[in-house]
């Protein structure tokens, strides 16, 4: 039986190899880096933008609500003056369960007399969502002969 002697060495022959895929593996964790870093940026930039979207949504409806709520607020004080001759103002409350189950509002109605005879003014400011930081706040007027109460010019 004959025997070989065979020398495994581990000193030069494989340092190259060792230093071959060493740099290698650098380059893929940079380039990792470098694209989660991209991409966790596009995702900041996404969800900011999507924020202010749904604030720009938010702020619409709001001054939407509000105009609707002025301009019921000047029927409400056509309706008042007709059926009261004195009235003249009005806070009207209105709750979060009339609007939509989450915010209330307030319109402020007034009834004045124009400089010309016989006009009425009716001037209605609303507040959605009434004490909000952010809210929308609308008044809507209108001047009406006194004699037809009903008729809006």
């Amino acid at each position: 039986m004959r025997t070989r002697n065979c020398k495994f060495e581990s000193g030069p022959p494989f340092a190259p190899l060792r230093s071959r895929s060493a740099p290698k593996r650098g380059i893929v964790v940079v380039a990792i880096l470098v694209v989660f870093s991209v991409s966790l940026l596009l995702f900041g930039l996404w969800s900011r933008s999507v924020v202010r979207e749904h604030r720009s949504l938010s702020n619409q409806q709001f001054r939407i609500q509000a105009e609707r709520l002025a301009e019921a607020g000047i029927e409400r004080g056509i309706a008042a003056r007709k059926a009261n001759a004195d009235y003249a103002e009005e806070t009207w409350p209105v709750p979060a369960a009339q609007l939509d189950k989450t915010h209330a509002a307030q319109v402020r109605i007034r009834v004045t007399s124009t400089s010309n005879a016989g006009n009425i003014r009716y001037e209605a400011t609303s507040e959605f969502p009434v004490g909000a930081l952010h809210r929308a706040q609308i008044t809507k007027s209108v001047e009406i002969p006194a004699s037809d109460p009903m008729k809006k010019s």
